[in-house]
This record gives structure tokens, sequence and C-alpha cells, in this order.
């Protein structure tokens, strides 16, 4: 939680968190998003780093942004469910089928497609546009004149990472 609070205090506009369901296994094992178990948050975690969040105007995004097997998809529909009713209404996402899900069953969220979900066309942006989202993160190989033109026609928000990933 101190890494919230610091982000809050010193002016985050939006926080972006992991979410893990039941004990951490081991710290770098990927699970529901990409940054794995260990720096993920248990539902209990988000629900107090929101609370926190809101009382300052930041936004709280949840990513669930693996691609997910069978067994992982239901562990992201729970950790969805639980973040929803929490008062989270905005997530960080990559698996089609769970995008389709989560839009179709909470259709106020706010999903942002994730580095992952291979936003590099404006048909991919206009499928994830159909499904819901209303912010993608794109690639990391567009130069900043194809970002401009890509902004202007995908008709969805753009999240771009400068130098690469983190």
């Amino acid at each position: 939680m101190a890494t919230v609070h610091a982000a809050v205090d010193y002016g985050a506009d939006e926080v972006y968190l992991g979410v893990r369901l039941g004990p951490v296994a081991h710290p770098f094992i990927c699970t529901l998003g990409l940054r794995g178990q260990g720096i993920s948050f248990s539902p209990d975690e988000v629900h107090a780093a929101h609370q926190y969040c809101s009382k300052h105007g930041v936004d709280v995004h949840v990513c669930l942004n693996n691609h997910f097997s069978e067994r992982m998809f239901l562990q992201a529909v729970e950790a969805a469910r639980m973040c929803y009713e929490g008062g989270i209404r905005h997530f960080v996402v990559s698996d089609i089928p769970f995008m389709e899900w989560l839009g179709r069953t909470y259709p106020d969220v706010s999903m942002t497609v994730s580095i992952m979900g291979g936003t590099t066309n404006r048909h991919t942006a206009e499928l994830y546009k159909r499904l819901g989202a209303r912010r993608a993160t794109l690639e990391t190989c567009f130069t900043v004149e194809d970002v401009e033109r890509i902004s202007a026609a995908f008709g969805l928000e753009t999240e771009v990472f400068v130098f690469g990933s983190p």
C-alpha cells in the first residue's frame, strides 16, 4: 500500500494495480496480470487502495491483462466480480473472450486494452471498440508520426509506452 500512497501523494491521476486471489505462491509467476503475484494486490488490498485513491480523486485501474487458460478465466471472472463489487470501474485487459464477458456483464466499466492485446491496426481497434474498450495501449513499434495518425484514426483513446514496455 505504501506505493499506492506515494503515487497518490505525489500527484498521480491514475493508479494501476494487479490483483491476485489467494496467497502468493511465487513472486514471479504471472497469473491474472502481467506483473506476477508478488507485486499484485489481494481483493481486500485493492478495496483499500480504491478507498484511498477515491478520497483524492484518483482512478484505480485493475490489470487483468493476461491471456487466460480455462482455469485462469474463471479466476479472472471472480477477481473482476470482487473488484467491481468493491467499486472498481476501470480494467486493463487483453483476453478477447474475457473482454467480451466483462463488457457484457458490467457495461458501465471502462476497459483499456493492454499492450498484450496487440493493437496495431484499425481492424483490431474497431473490434476492441465493439467489445466495449475505451482506450488501447499501442504496440511499441510505432514512430511518433504513426502514433499521431493511429490515435486520430482509431476512435479510441491511446496509451503509449515510451522506450518500450516496462
